[in-house]
């Protein structure tokens, strides 16, 4: 066999590197730094919130939608690393990930309701002091589930594109 025809050979079977701008990296490390930070703290808020049983007291609204935030928070992050570890903007992780985001919203809408003291101002369905869902939680929840379908369609086109290279 010739060099040049090994070369290529070889050259064929590497995977393209991609290569983030710098605006990007920079943007994904306060990302990851940020929402690093925002773990951290989540953590200690579930450690204090069990102490101080939060979740019994007429702060439940607070406890609920922050609980919320701070899961969904740790999910970006794990997203973040994974970007940054696999070198691509769509991966599993993000896919699955943004899935499970939209799905806790979702469940969210219709469990916060059902706790004694929760308030939300827009209802699906409301019959007395029986509320079925959190509207705001519903379309949020709705909305993050069909925005991991778009990024596994993302996910999907990357895939192709890659194997075409």
């Amino acid at each position: 066999m010739s060099e040049e025809f090994k070369d290529a050979l070889i050259e064929c079977e590497k995977e393209p590197e991609v290569k983030f701008s710098i605006p990007f990296k920079l943007i994904l490390a306060i990302s990851i730094c940020v929402t690093g930070l925002v773990t951290l703290i989540g953590i200690l808020f579930f450690i204090s919130g069990s102490i101080d049983k939060m979740w019994s007291t007429n702060q439940i609204n607070i406890f609920l939608y922050d609980s919320l935030f701070f899961i969904s928070t740790f999910c970006c992050f794990i997203s973040l690393i994974g970007i940054a570890v696999i070198k691509k903007p769509f991966s599993k992780i993000l896919v699955w990930c943004t899935m499970i985001i939209g799905v806790l919203i979702l469940l969210s809408a219709f469990m916060f309701p059902r706790f004694k003291g929760y308030n939300c101002n827009f209802t699906l369905y409301s019959k007395g002091s029986f509320i079925l869902a959190d509207g705001k939680l519903f379309m949020i929840g709705i909305l993050g589930i069909l925005f991991s379908m778009v990024i596994k369609y993302g996910f999907i086109y990357q895939k192709r594109w890659d194997t075409t290279i």
